[in-house]
């Protein structure tokens, strides 16, 4: 496949269809650009509309589902007051909020999600998005460019020990879940 091609759609789904950050793939374009595989601008270009689609996309339907979306916030308390909140910022801050999502590595896709239901103009949306997007792609990518070898070393290191700590995780979950039910359940035996 085309390393531009897979820059661009990696970049795309990043964060949606895939539980990593576009940080990765820009990462290792910073790598091929370092080994002659890519060049810079293409990496740039691909990694930039990729990351940009994603987000409004995410923003969109944010937008979108933002009517719809009210009656299920209203019937949880916990989330219908974090999204009172941030409603609560004043346009600037919710603007605010854009630019910097941007740094949230990990949290992009869900937080542009939000910031769609805030109603941040499109144009404001998309000028913050670029605006923080200008700092992060090229740090990537350059971090890539001169450590490469070594994040591809790190990743997969990573990946080769991450059974053991995302079972220690869905066991450490489970057991809280549990311990959370029978909690209300003995609460609601003391009433």
């Amino acid at each position: 496949m085309n390393p531009a091609l897979a820059l661009f759609t990696s970049c795309l789904i990043s964060g949606i269809l895939v539980p990593l950050p576009e940080d990765i793939p820009l990462l290792l374009a910073g790598l091929a650009v370092a080994r002659g595989d890519l060049s810079l601008p293409m990496a740039v270009l691909a990694g930039g509309f990729g990351t940009l689609g994603r987000d409004v996309v995410v923003f969109g339907a944010g937008r979108l589902a933002g009517p719809r979306l009210r009656a299920f916030v209203e019937r949880r308390p916990r989330i219908a007051r974090t999204i009172g909140h941030l409603e609560a910022r004043t346009p600037r801050q919710r603007e605010g909020i854009v630019f910097l999502t941007r740094f949230a590595v990990g949290a992009r896709a869900p937080l542009f999600f939000v910031t769609g239901l805030l109603d941040v103009a499109v144009g404001r949306f998309l000028a913050l998005d670029l605006a923080g997007m200008m700092i992060t792609l090229p740090g990537c990518l350059w971090a890539g460019y001169r450590h490469g070898e070594e994040a591809v070393s790190l990743l997969q290191h990573v990946l080769e020990h991450q059974r053991p700590a995302l079972l220690t995780l869905a066991v450490g979950a489970g057991i809280g879940w549990l311990a959370r039910g029978w909690r209300k359940r003995r609460a609601k035996a003391a009433q």
